[in-house]
């Protein structure tokens, strides 16, 4: 055989080679093409842990707040709770309201995970419940107004605790004028030097709360 011939023959096998690779790729995605695929069913065991991979919105909540007739002042506290958890808080930064309702303001934001939908939420400013309450409903926004007939430790009724409060529970332990069990703070069934040192703590901020 020739090289002529020989490099002929080489030719025409690439050449044969390069087709039946070409029909092998066209077949290929003609036969993807016309395929079909079975869409994997969930077992129905799955179905609690594919909700527990999507987080529950929060609920967030905005609207005046009143401490009897008076509106609640600068730095008030108020919490919510669902069940013994806290679940968020906001600290008024403006007399009366809490929140506001434009697109980039402060709310207060209520979070749980999908045990606590339909369980109520139990509002607080500072200790003392709040006449209102909801059910946590996840991604329930809306104006919320609440109220509170009075706060622990504000004898005198002006919607907050001060030095007036202060010196009127010390007057109450010194038996300088009538114990009321309302400032009974520590809980011992008394009004004693423990309850005078709670006020005067809380009043200076160290602790939060009575």
């Amino acid at each position: 055989m020739t090289k002529f011939s020989m490099r002929k023959s080489r030719n025409r096998l690439f050449t044969g080679i390069i087709l039946t690779l070409g029909i092998i790729f066209l077949a290929g995605i003609a036969s993807a093409a016309t395929a079909t695929f079975a869409v994997p069913e969930i077992p129905d065991g799955m179905d609690g842990a594919d909700a527990e991979a999507l987080p529950v919105l929060p609920c967030e909540f905005t609207g005046s707040v009143m401490i009897g007739d008076i509106p609640a002042p600068s730095g008030t506290i108020i919490r919510a709770f669902i069940g013994e958890e806290e679940a968020g808080r906001f600290v008024v930064n403006q007399a009366g309201t809490y929140g506001g309702e434009g697109l980039f303001d402060d709310r207060l934001l209520v979070e749980g995970d999908e045990e606590v939908i339909n369980q109520e939420i139990v509002f607080k400013i500072w200790s003392n419940d709040a006449d209102e309450r909801l059910l946590y409903q996840p991604g329930d926004s809306r104006t919320f107004d609440l109220t509170v007939a009075g706060i622990d430790g504000d004898f005198n009724a002006n919607a907050f605790v001060d030095i007036g409060d202060v010196s009127k529970v010390s007057y109450m332990v010194a038996d300088k004028i009538q114990p009321e069990i309302s400032a009974d703070f520590n809980g011992n069934g008394e009004v004693d030097v423990g309850d005078a040192a709670m006020i005067a703590y809380f009043l200076v901020r160290k602790i939060e709360f009575l």
